[in-house]
């Protein structure tokens, strides 16, 4: 059959622009809402008020692009090592599964679902990833000391701890609506810019699913593939993010995925959306978030000073060594206490005054003569407080 391809672009005086795609004879239609949310009924309703992204400055997040096959005898191994990763730093790293088709090692054993994607093919090539390997992994897209892209297994988890105590100069809020009826799923998008970013930014959206089971080299059958992606919302490189990237600004938009035009059908129980924003000419990744795909939402809107101080422990549980990180966005003097699940405090410091930045604490298993079992550490930072669990193993 042959494959239309028909771009509609409509300027208004918002500065909004409206791609309607139509491709393969199917009514698949990407709404692309840039700059401003708009609802599209016939008529516009322009709003520019943030509601589901948080203002104040967090670190970086970290996106795990892994390039994996069934046929590839290493990739079990790279499975079990992001798995590791995601739980040693919950709510910070995000997974990417790519089966790219330019190789051999993703071609399925005989009735296995197909989880190849020419999207990938792009990225899976010596002249962008600088070297292609599996089980490989971009982290962040950032091009490391070996001028690569591409990194080997044994570098995943340092490359990830690195990023994760930078600065991120923007925040991403994301939603996920699921309509059964309409079998469609709409993702609203926010960034927020808490520096200004001088270079050109742009947006990346995909659609994954986890638990898809096939045969897998060095493992046997049954083997459960988590984070593959299935789709892509916003084109090989992405969408521009326009209008002002100054601090302050908020860049809007939503996406309408027709799931009847999907390449294979997509269980939405089991699901997720990934929004991820990269810097133009270097390709890296400033941050990312994930949401389920049905009813999926960032969590918390952090509009009070409680939730300025971005506290992040990893990784946690930990069995002798974890770093507590925290942002703060005003001068304070800053205390920690350490308690057990009785209320006991097991370890009072004050860390003195401290001026806006970010900040690590280390916690020794043995320096503090700690047991296994689950802690609560707080740090106070002038009037602001917070409490996280900390798990021993």
């Amino acid at each position: 059959m042959l494959s239309y391809f028909i771009k509609i672009k409509i300027l208004l005086r918002f500065n909004v622009e409206i791609h309607l795609y139509f491709l393969k004879n199917n009514i698949m239609k990407t709404f692309l809402l840039s700059s401003l949310a708009i609802l599209f009924c016939g008529f516009f309703t322009v709003t520019t008020a943030q509601t589901i992204v948080g203002t104040y400055p967090a670190n970086k997040n970290v996106v795990l692009e892994n390039f994996t096959g069934v046929k590839c005898t290493g990739c079990h191994m790279g499975h079990m090592e992001l798995e590791k990763i995601i739980k040693n730093y919950p709510e910070r790293v995000y997974v990417i599964g790519y089966h790219p088709s330019n190789t051999s090692f993703t071609i399925p054993y005989s009735t296995d679902q197909d989880l190849r994607r020419n999207y990938p093919d792009a990225f899976f090539s010596t002249s962008y990833a600088g070297s292609a390997f599996m089980p490989g992994c971009f982290i962040n897209r950032e091009t490391w000391s070996n001028g690569n892209k591409m990194q080997f297994l044994s570098l995943w988890d340092s490359h990830t701890y690195t990023l994760l105590q930078q600065p991120s100069p923007l925040n991403i809020g994301l939603s996920s609506t699921y309509d059964a009826s309409a079998q469609t799923l709409t993702v609203l998008v926010e960034v927020y810019y808490t520096s200004t970013v001088t270079a050109n930014n742009s947006l990346y959206v995909h659609i994954l699913e986890d638990s898809i089971n096939t045969y897998q080299a060095n493992y046997g059958p049954n083997h459960n593939h988590m984070h593959v992606f299935m789709e892509d919302l916003t084109g090989q490189w992405g969408d521009p993010i326009t209008g002002s990237t100054t601090q302050g600004s908020l860049f809007t938009t939503t996406y309408v995925f027709d799931l009847t035009t999907a390449q294979d059908p997509i269980t939405i129980a089991n699901a997720s959306v990934i929004a991820y924003v990269i810097e133009d000419n270097s390709t890296e990744v400033y941050t990312g978030v994930a949401v389920g795909a049905d009813g999926g939402l960032t969590v918390g809107i952090p509009e009070v000073p409680l939730k300025s101080l971005n506290v992040n422990i990893y990784p946690n549980p930990f069995t002798s060594n974890a770093v507590m990180t925290y942002g703060l966005t005003e001068n304070a003097d800053v205390s920690i206490l350490l308690f057990n699940v009785l209320g006991e405090t097991v370890l009072s410091e004050n860390l003195g005054s401290h001026s806006p930045g970010g900040y690590s604490f280390d916690i020794n298993k043995n320096e503090l003569g700690l047991s296994e079992g689950m802690y609560f550490i707080r740090i106070d930072a002038g009037d602001q407080t917070m409490t996280r669990k900390l798990i021993i193993e």
